[in-house]
């Protein structure tokens, strides 16, 4: 049905130019303007602004694609009612540039005018281009649910969303324009660059709160912890010009997990392994009905298409063809519980990077509790963080560590395709084996 949604896509665009209802390509100032005019858009006192998303938290179950799924009557008719409910709006159009501009791919987004912040928004994160012939075309419209789905809790909302790798190491940026930034209590002592970007007059925040007299308040989140902002490039000194990487020296996979060392070495084995199980912990982003459950997420992707096992394999082929490239995994919840708990802190995490690069982890061998290979110490972090086990009995700690390699092997399981060594990994007790150092 590819080519019906291509259609579909030309159809209302070209029935809005037809009509004169069709403003395409706006330069910033005008796409400000033309958010400021829906009610619940604001202005900051620094000149940025700000919208409340509808759902707050990210709508990949509600999201399809035609690899996975055969597209059929349902489809056609949610076509159908994207050229009614946009047959008589006015729309505003803006052609991006995805990459870094090198290969002339393209893409459209296409909303409706009382929706401006969200083109706004996606050309913070894109640099502006002009083609007749975009690669990709998005289509956002409302139906009569819209307003309904407000009050209703996310797996009750009524959402509908339809949607080809490099063998050599590199790594391919999308947004030349902007970056993203999480800003629930975003404050300039644990991020400073982040902080003083999002009140640069072009940033876009949103689900963030703002007072009467336009001040930005990051630790209020009485309505969502999932505020964002998408800052520009230019505005946070540590970003590169260039969105693309020569090559990948390290590889860094985020986990949560009481019984996790903060860091551990990975194989390459392992890294596909852990990438498959993708184990995380649910947040407010996701589904803030389930938020603090641990979850598993293949690649921790959940827009994922194809072949599971297909993708495993490639990556584990990528990282076998670039040996150079060393593999880590993070915890960057917190460890032990109850009066043994301890947080793993912004701090911490970035304590543990900055020995990784510049030298202060030291020692690395393998701990026979958690079969993982870590750190006997690292510079200006505490060393328990290494060491879950140790806030735990003995015998609580065991019974812990074999139902979580239970859980991961059974996962594991679910991708019967995957390379034998990879599989292998979460089904001895060992979890890490292989090389030190």
């Amino acid at each position: 049905m590819f080519e019906e949604f291509q259609q579909t896509a030309k159809t209302i665009f070209e029935n809005a130019q037809r009509r004169g209802a069709l403003i395409r390509n706006p330069d910033t100032a005008r796409l400000k303007a033309l958010a400021l005019e829906e009610p619940e858009v604001r202005q900051t006192k620094y000149g940025s602004i700000l919208a409340d998303s509808e759902p707050m938290s990210r709508a990949a179950k509600f999201t399809r694609n035609n690899v996975d799924t055969r597209f059929g009557q349902a489809e056609y008719e949610l076509l159908e009612n994207a050229k009614r409910g946009l047959a008589e709006e006015e729309l505003v159009s803006i052609d991006v540039q995805v990459g870094d501009g090198t290969e002339g791919i393209t893409a459209r987004l296409i909303v409706p005018r009382r929706a401006a912040h969200v083109a706004y928004g996606g050309l913070r994160l894109f640099k502006p281009a002009m083609t007749d012939s975009p690669t990709y075309q998005v289509i956002m419209f409302f139906d009569e649910e819209h307003e309904k789905n407000r009050s209703k809790p996310l797996p009750q909302k009524q959402i509908a969303i339809r949607l080809a790798h490099a063998r050599d190491g590199r790594f391919r940026g999308f947004e030349a324009g902007g970056l993203f930034v999480k800003t629930d209590c975003l404050n300039p002592g644990d991020q400073i660059e982040a902080y003083y970007a999002c009140l640069r007059p072009h940033t876009f925040l949103e689900n963030v709160s703002v007072t009467d007299d336009g001040s930005i308040d990051f630790y209020d989140l009485s309505r969502t912890s999932n505020g964002r902002a998408v800052i520009e490039r230019r505005d946070f000194m540590h970003a590169a010009n260039d969105i693309n990487a020569r090559r990948i020296d390290n590889l860094f996979l985020i986990t949560r997990g009481n019984i996790i060392p903060a860091v551990a070495k990975l194989t390459h084995e392992q890294a596909t392994a852990f990438m498959v199980l993708g184990q995380s912990m649910e947040s407010s982003a996701g589904d803030p009905t389930q938020a603090g459950q641990i979850k598993n997420e293949f690649f921790y992707d959940p827009f994922v298409a194809g072949d599971r096992c297909d993708h495993a394999n490639l990556f584990y082929d990528i990282l076998k063809s670039n040996a150079r490239i060393n593999c880590y995994l993070l915890n960057t919840g917190f460890v032990g519980e109850g009066h043994s708990y301890k947080d793993i802190t912004l701090a911490d995490t970035m304590g543990i990077l900055d020995s990784l690069f510049r030298g202060g982890a030291e020692d690395w061998h393998l701990s026979h509790k958690t079969g993982l290979v870590i750190p006997r110490s690292i510079r200006a972090v505490d060393s328990i963080l290494m060491r879950p086990e140790k806030l735990f009995t003995a015998a609580e700690f065991e019974a812990r560590q074999r139902a979580l390699n239970r859980q991961r092997a059974e996962y594991m399981d679910n991708f019967p395709g995957i390379e034998p060594a990879v599989k292998a990994v979460f089904q001895t007790r060992a979890v890490a084996v292989g090389q030190v150092g």
